[in-house]
């Protein structure tokens, strides 16, 4: 149960670092999206008031940087790169002195290489290089080094802290890329390590991840058609059928007697002489029913 008590190294403590961390996600991930926009100069400025956070912001900040050095793509290489180096030249140096310990990103980047681009060719690989090599000079650059190392006694606290690593990663890298995703061999099977592994997979989801829900977000429906339904036949049906009602009611009788047969409308007879004209008519039918009777 000690494992779980809010201390300095407990992972409660932790916890609460990597959720106050992920405030600043949506800044970093515009400031470092995958498209040809330039970073622009305000999220230089709010990026390095996270270095001046408390220690375990500053180094979660610093991994995270590293771990976008890892994607694929050569515009978000060099947007994470050029902040790099302005926190090193802007920030504070428990940043600087992260990236000394675990440099092993960026001198990949310093190696970064590929299919020439249709439009660019080797360019985009070129000035990632170039960029690599130009921050690596300035992160061991022999002046600022001994700059930093003379505050190691007022900073010792601070770089203890440092030394308790986070994300999956170790204070000493001794040689090793480490970082998201890689821990020490030794690494214990605690409650500890495994809420934070939990941790991590939430808030930074796996490239894999991320690749099926844009996969599931921009893939096209296929041969996919929607049914339609013909209204048009419907509609005829009910119309030939409300046709066929309305004509059975206006059948009428024939009335003799009357101009046209009696077949026109009712309105052009007088109402007071359809009684007489009805009386009429069947009158005659009779009395043609008894002539004919009579000639037989």
């Amino acid at each position: 149960m000690d494992t779980v008590k809010s201390g300095p190294g407990g992972v409660l403590s932790e916890i609460v670092d990597k959720v106050s961390f992920a405030n600043f996600l949506p800044l970093l991930t515009r400031a470092t999206a995958e498209n040809e926009e330039p970073t622009a100069g305000y999220m230089f400025k709010e990026i390095e008031k996270i270095t001046f956070q408390v220690p375990p912001q500053c180094q979660q900040l610093a991994e995270y940087l590293n771990r976008r050095l890892e994607k694929p793509s050569a515009c978000v290489k060099l947007k994470v790169l050029k902040i790099m180096i302005y926190l090193i030249q802007n920030g504070h140096l428990s940043f600087r002195s992260y990236l000394r310990r675990n440099d092993g990103y960026i001198k990949l980047a310093g190696m970064y290489n590929g299919p020439p681009d249709p439009l660019l060719g080797m360019s985009p690989y070129e000035n990632v290089r170039k960029t690599a090599q130009e921050l690596l000079d300035m992160l061991f650059n022999p002046d600022l080094v001994q700059q930093d190392d003379t505050g190691v006694v007022v900073q010792t606290e601070e770089k203890g802290r440092l030394q308790l690593g986070g994300l999956g990663s170790t204070g000493n890298a001794k040689g090793k890329y480490e970082g998201f995703g890689s821990s020490p061999v030794d690494r214990e099977e605690t409650i500890k390590g495994k809420m934070m592994d939990m941790l991590e997979k939430f808030i930074y989801p796996t490239d894999e991840t991320a690749e099926k829900i844009k996969s599931a977000m921009t893939s096209s429906p296929g041969h996919y058609e929607a049914v339609r339904v013909n209204l048009l036949m419907d509609s005829n049906v009910d119309i030939q059928s409300a046709q066929a009602q309305t004509a059975s009611v206006m059948i009428k009788a024939h009335v003799p007697g009357h101009a046209g047969g009696g077949w026109e409308s009712d309105e052009d007879i007088p109402k007071e002489l359809v009684p007489e004209l009805q009386k009429s008519s069947s009158t005659n039918s009779g009395s043609i029913v008894s002539v004919d009777s009579l000639e037989k």
